[in-house]
């Protein structure tokens, strides 16, 4: 399978319809636009497509940036495919974990907001000016999230 057939030269220059790449990579341009599409078959046998985003043609340098950001990601779908995990549903679960982890920070500023004022260090904090919210915002943001998110929600009510 010939990988990397395009050049920066020809997706910038491409006329209308599918170029194709090399391992299932696609530039399709239409009249609007163009944006890169990777066609892959998953382990369970399903074809997937996946976009891995518009492809810019402006400018030469930006024509190269955008294939090759394009080539990563098939890469990695690649590597993906090769350790029989379906790319699209890795992408979704990799989604989900990242609204977990948000999920995780916004109870933290919740818990860390009610807490403050029962706090024994939380008069330095007021002589220096910082806020109720600010000091929240900036615990929350300097707290390691993976050990909090093994604990129930209820005992981070003190320290």
């Amino acid at each position: 399978m010939a990988l990397h057939i395009l050049n920066a030269r020809q997706v910038r220059t491409a006329p209308v319809g599918t170029h194709a790449d090399g391992g299932g990579l696609f530039l399709t341009v239409k009249a609007a636009g163009a944006s890169w599409v990777l066609r892959v078959t998953a382990p369970d046998g399903r074809r997937r497509e996946m976009g891995p985003g518009p492809a810019l043609r402006t400018t030469l340098p930006a024509a190269g940036e955008t294939f090759t950001q394009a080539r990563r990601l098939a890469d990695k779908v690649r590597k993906l495919l090769s350790e029989s995990r379906d790319p699209v549903e890795a992408r979704e679960s990799d989604r989900n974990a990242a609204k977990a982890q948000t999920a995780d920070r916004k109870a933290t500023v919740g818990v860390c907001r009610a807490s403050f004022s029962t706090w024994a260090n939380d008069t330095g904090a007021a002589r220096r000016g910082l806020t109720p919210s600010k000091r929240a915002s900036h615990t929350a943001r300097t707290t390691r999230f993976t050990s909090s998110r093994r604990l129930p929600l209820q005992s981070l009510d003190r320290y």
